[in-house]
Parts: structure tokens; C-alpha cells; sequence
């Protein structure tokens, strides 16, 4: 087997290649990634013979063509889902024109806000299997009136609440501008449905292990104290993602 500090030309990064012990999958996207790790390496060299080929100019040869699939690549190896992809094939001519630094950030944008649309997605799917269990009914106090129990309300308040606006931002992370403005205002909302006594939590979270199964409803309290630090995350994220899209 070839070893790493062995390989010196195409035909021993093949066998190094061919040997790993993964799958074809796994190997084309190593394989991907040295490519593009190659190309990148070697465009600062075709750039300086750009400006300063009298050739290239007579030809209007530019570098921007091949940084701007030096990227889209970098990217895709990374984060190969046909959304991103497609994304990035969409950035405006004029955004590659101003350059590396400015195409990078539009990059990153991209790429953050795709992850967060799939963070989203997870949080709601995950919410919806336990509010397919629950029902108000199942907070009811045990041997107690049929009156919810007070402080079990308030965090069930709050699950709904972010039940509602983490629809609401995947609805928009979905758009292919989302709406700053609006995306800042549910990380906020968010933000703000999450702030709770750690007390209550930490109470609310000990009675619902001890009657799990009495009371279906106690499921929901479990879930947002123990995602409260993802969603949180989430929110935060979303309020930079926001910023940087002004």
C-alpha cells in the first residue's frame, strides 16, 4: 500500500486512493477535495500570469472564472447538497467581479443559511413527534383538579410559542432572499420565549422523570428544557445570519 509521503504523481495517489478502506462514495469526495485543494494552490500562479500576460489580456482571460468554480467546488465538498450547489451557481456575475473576499462572505452566507434551515427542520420534526403524544389534557395535575398545573402551564406556553415561530423561520430560511428584518425578530422572539427561571426548569424537569407515563403532557416539559440550549444556539445563529445579510 501506498503511503501518503509516497505519493508523487497521478498514477500513486490512485493506488493510495483505491486502498482506503471506505466506501466509493467516501473516496470520491477525498478525492474531490484534494482536487480542489490542488486548484486553489495553483490559482494565485495563473492569477499573477493573467494580469500580467500580454496574451491574456489580448483574450480578455481572467482569473475570476476559475476562482469562482474554485469555490463553488471547495463548497460542495464540503456541503455537497444540490441547494447550495445550485445557490452558488446563482451569486450574481457582478458579486464574482468584486473579487474574493466579498464572493467568500456570500459564500459563507449560503452555506449558514442552509444549515440552519436544516437545524430548524430537525428541532420541528423532533417538537411535532412529541406534541403528537401530548395534548393539554396530559398536564393536568395528578389526583388534582382539572386545572393545568401552573408552572407546567407556563412551559408548555412556551413550547407553543416556539412551536409557531420556528415554522415561521423555516418558511423563511426557505425563501431564496429571506427577509433580514424578519429572521432577527424571530431569533429575538425566540431568545425571549426561552427566558425562564433555570429554577422552574430544573423543578419542572424532575417532576416530569417522576410521572413519566402518568402524565403524557410531561413529555413536552422534558423536551424544551433539554433542547433550550440547541434552540437557543439556533436563535443566536439566526440573528447573525440576519446581519450579515443587510
Amino acid at each position: 500500500m501506498v503511503e501518503i509521503s509516497e505519493i508523487s504523481d497521478r498514477d500513486s495517489l490512485q493506488e493510495w486512493l483505491e486502498a482506503l478502506p471506505f466506501d466509493e462514495d467516501e473516496k470520491h469526495r477525498i478525492a474531490g477535495t484534494i482536487a480542489h485543494r490542488a486548484a486553489m494552490r495553483v490559482l494565485p500562479i495563473y492569477w499573477r500570469w493573467v494580469n500580467a500576460s500580454t496574451y491574456a489580456r489580448g483574450r480578455d482571460l481572467t482569473a475570476l472564472p476559475v476562482l469562482r468554480a474554485g469555490l463553488i467546488s471547495g463548497v460542495a465538498s464540503l456541503a455537497p447538497t444540490p441547494l447550495i450547489n445550485e445557490a452558488l451557481a446563482l451569486i450574481d456575475p457582478e458579486d464574482w467581479e468584486k473579487g474574493p473576499e466579498h464572493v467568500n462572505g456570500l459564500i459563507a452566507g449560503i452555506v449558514e443559511k442552509h444549515r440552519l434551515l436544516n437545524e430548524v427542520r430537525r428541532l420541528r420534526d423532533e417538537l411535532a413527534a412529541v406534541k403528537a403524544v401530548t395534548s393539554p389534557e396530559g398536564m393536568r395535575g395528578h389526583n388534582n383538579p382539572p386545572e393545568l398545573i401552573e408552572q407546567a402551564a407556563e412551559l408548555v406556553e412556551k413550547v407553543d410559542i416556539v412551536w409557531v415561530t420556528l415554522g415561521e423561520a423555516e418558511a423563511e430560511l426557505e425563501k431564496p432572499a429571506p427577509d433580514p428584518g424578519l429572521l432577527k425578530r424571530l431569533g429575538r422572539g425566540l431568545l425571549g420565549a426561552l427566558k425562564y427561571p433555570v429554577n422552574l426548569a430544573d423543578i419542572m424537569a424532575k417532576e416530569a422523570v417522576k410521572s413519566i407515563g402518568k402524565r403524557a403532557g410531561d413529555i413536552l416539559i422534558l423536551w424544551i428544557v433539554s433542547r433550550t440550549p440547541e434552540i437557543r444556539a439556533f436563535a443566536e445563529n439566526l440573528v447573525e445570519l440576519a446581519n450579515t445579510l443587510f
